[in-house]
This record gives C-alpha cells, structure tokens and sequence, in this order.
C-alpha cells in the first residue's frame, strides 16, 4: 500500500513539475493527462486488490489464507451501457457529475487555448467531447476510466 502511494505521488510530481516547465501545446498536455490517467487507474486497481497468500503470511510463515477463498472468482466488475449524452456547452463541473452518474468515475479535460489547468472546473466549458455524442458505451466500468476526455476554454470564453 505504501509503495502504491509513493509510486503515485512520484507520478503526480513528475507531472505537475513538466506541467510547470510550460512550453508544450494542449496536445502535450492532453497527452501527459492521458498517461497521468491511466498510471493512477492502474495504481488504484493494484492497491484495491485484495491481500494474497503471501501479504497474509504469519511471522512463522504460515499462510493463514483459506484455500476454498482463493478459488472463488474475484468480484464481478461493475458493467455500464449506454449512448454518450453530448456535453458540449455544458460547465465542465456538471459534465463531470454526468459522467460519474453514468458509472465511470474519472475522466479528463484540456486546455483548448493552451495548457492552463482546470483548477476550479465550474469555471470551464465543454466545447467538444471525447468519444463523440451518440458512442455506444457498454463494458466493465473501469476499462472507460480515464478514457473520457472533455476539450475546455474558460466560461467567459468562445470555444474555436
């Protein structure tokens, strides 16, 4: 569990320190978004497994697993389907509360006119969406994390 933090914690450093240094277009940061994304998704996923054999071991090296619960299937994920509502035009804030009303908990956003980060997101707008309105969403939850990706510009601005 410690290592997951620390392993998460250097990831979301190394991304606010590139972030920091500036000089890229949105579609470098879209990109560093993505791969911040997905390591945390499978950051999130390791540390929500559950304990094995070997992290239930006793001090004398005994397992004290039980071998009828290992055999049990894991938890079946939990499964989404549904057509992509169009978000365009909407606060970020409120798009996002969609999303997570639709079952999937994280998804991203981008700068359209640079690489400002959405800090407070009731202050954006969605000027287009990722997958399109209309995509046919159906599978395990979260295989779509991270995946859905909002392109912003500020509320008081004009989408391009």
């Amino acid at each position: 569990m410690r290592r997951n933090l620390l392993a998460t914690t250097a990831i979301v450093g190394a991304t606010i320190a590139l972030s920091a240094c500036g000089g890229g277009d949105s579609t470098d940061q879209a990109s560093t978004d993505r791969a911040v994304a997905e390591a945390l998704a499978s950051q999130a996923a390791a540390s929500t497994a559950p304990p094995t054999a070997a992290s239930t071991a006793t001090p004398t090296g005994e397992s004290t697993a039980d071998p009828a619960e290992s055999a049990k299937p894991a938890a079946t994920a939990k499964f989404v389907e549904f057509a992509m509502p169009n978000f365009v035009g909407m606060n970020l804030q409120d798009a996002q509360d969609r999303v997570q009303e639709l079952g999937i908990f994280y998804s991203i956003s981008h700068d359209l006119n640079g690489s400002r980060m959405q800090v407070l997101d009731r202050s954006w707008q969605v000027c287009d969406q990722s997958p399109r309105a209309g995509t046919r969403i159906t599978g395990a939850a979260d295989e779509f994390e991270g995946k859905f990706d909002f392109g912003t510009v500020k509320a008081d601005e004009s989408c391009p």
